[in-house]
């Protein structure tokens, strides 16, 4: 795939080491040229006003805000797709979703354990997640 700009993507994981390792994931990708990081959704959406993301990856288990009315507002309100990379959603929380709204949402299920081992045994997939959402 050829894109004429690259992929903007903003990760939003209360767990640093989480937004690390996709940050270093996703920036091994040529046709990804920036990753914005927050830890939660109010320092989100203040990036996300200021730098205008292409994708949010973000977990809905957030400390300071419901992350499932968080990622509505991002879908409805932003018109960004988001991937959503949890432990506590399936790939039918993503399909369900997706029939009611805009199909502006991919799954990733976290595996409750060795989080940032299965990131990295499935970064080619990720990668290609972002890239298929960009073109949304």
């Amino acid at each position: 795939m050829t894109r004429n700009l690259k992929i903007k993507v903003l990760i939003i994981d209360q767990s640093k080491l989480i937004r690390q390792t996709l940050e270093r994931i996703l920036l091994s990708d040529q046709e990804i040229i920036t990753v914005i990081v927050a830890s939660e959704p109010f320092i989100a959406e203040h990036k996300i006003k200021a730098m205008f993301p292409d994708v949010v990856i973000m977990d809905v288990e957030t400390p300071s805000l419901d992350g499932v009315t968080f990622l509505k507002k991002l879908i409805e309100s932003y018109s960004i797709p988001v991937i959503v990379c949890s432990r506590v959603v399936n790939k039918n929380f993503g399909i369900s979703y997706n029939k009611q709204h805009s199909k502006r949402m991919q799954v990733i299920q976290k595996p409750k354990t060795n989080v940032t081992g299965y990131l990295e045994e499935t970064k080619q997939e990720i990668r290609e997640m972002v890239k298929e959402a960009a073109e949304f």
